[in-house]
C-alpha cells in the first residue's frame, strides 16, 4: 500500500466516510480492497488569492487561539465598568449646582454631613459619596474624587 494511501486511510481528511472510518483504520480499508475516492479538489489558487488565503488562514487560527475570559476575569471586568461607571455618576453630580443638597459621610467627623456646595467640604477631611467614591478637598478650589479625579471647588468670595 502506498504511503498516501495509509496517510488517507488514517485521516478522514474529507469528511465523506464519517467519524466511524478513522477508528477502523487502514487495515479495514485495504481488506475490502478499495481505495477511498477523493473528491475533485478546486483549482490551485492564483498568487494574488493565494496571499488572501494564507491571510485568512492565520486570521482563523487566530481567532481560535484566543481563549474565552476565566471566571475571575469576567468579575474583574464587570466591576472595573461598574467602578467607572459609579465615578462617572459622583463626577456628574459634583459638577452640577448641589441645588437639593449631597449626603456625605466625613470619614475624619464620622458624621454624615448634607452640603449644598462643595464649598461646604472642610480642608483635607475624608469624605465618602453615596456610591462609595472618596472626596478629599486637598486645595482651596480643587476636590479629588476617587482619588485622582479633580473637581473645581467653587467659593462665594467675591
Amino acid at each position: 500500500m502506498d504511503p498516501l494511501e495509509r496517510l488517507m486511510a488514517k485521516f478522514d481528511i474529507t469528511g465523506q466516510q464519517g467519524p466511524t472510518a478513522a477508528l477502523r483504520g487502514p487495515a479495514s480499508s485495504s481488506a475490502a480492497g478499495s481505495v477511498p475516492s477523493v473528491p475533485d479538489c478546486p483549482p490551485s489558487p492564483t498568487p494574488s488569492t493565494a496571499s488572501d488565503a494564507r491571510v485568512a488562514n492565520v486570521i482563523r487560527t487566530q481567532g481560535s487561539r484566543r481563549r474565552l475570559p476565566t471566571h475571575n476575569q469576567q468579575l474583574k471586568h464587570a466591576l472595573t465598568i461598574n467602578a467607572a461607571h459609579v465615578i462617572t455618576h459622583d463626577y456628574l453630580t459634583l459638577s452640577q449646582p448641589l441645588s437639593e443638597g449631597l449626603l456625605l459621610m466625613d470619614c475624619t467627623d464620622r458624621k454624615l454631613k448634607l452640603i449644598h456646595s462643595l464649598g461646604a467640604l472642610q480642608p483635607l477631611h475624608n469624605y465618602t459619596t453615596e456610591y462609595g467614591n472618596s472626596l478629599i478637598r486637598h486645595a482651596k478650589h480643587k476636590a479629588l474624587l476617587a482619588g485622582s479625579i479633580e473637581v473645581d471647588v467653587p467659593t462665594d468670595e467675591v
